[in-house]
């Protein structure tokens, strides 16, 4: 088998008219591909858990609400006092999400 310019370019034209013959049916087995690679990654990712470390890392940095003690029985002495007060504090405690 010699390797001439004339073999190599005649070679390569009969596989470019192949490859034309089959354009469509290559260009859609590319994107096939492409495609189900992306689906399978996502997959991946979604099924992905957090370790244990990684949520306790995560819960320790949330801080904790301190509340104080003497506001908390200032707001009630305050409610027991005022009617009004208090009837709006019984309405936010049964639907918070209404205004």
């Amino acid at each position: 088998m010699k390797l001439s310019p004339a073999s190599i370019t005649n070679k390569l034209t009969a596989s470019l008219q192949t490859i034309q013959k089959f354009k469509f049916l290559i260009i859609f087995i590319v994107f096939s591909a492409m495609y189900g690679y992306i689906l399978m990654q996502v997959a991946v990712i979604n099924d992905k858990q957090p370790t244990q470390a990684e949520i306790s890392a995560k819960t320790k940095t949330t801080p904790k609400t301190k509340i104080d003690e003497e506001l908390i029985e200032k707001m009630n002495t305050l409610e027991d006092q005022n009617i009004q007060v208090k009837t709006i504090f019984n309405e936010a405690r049964k639907n918070p999400f209404a205004e």
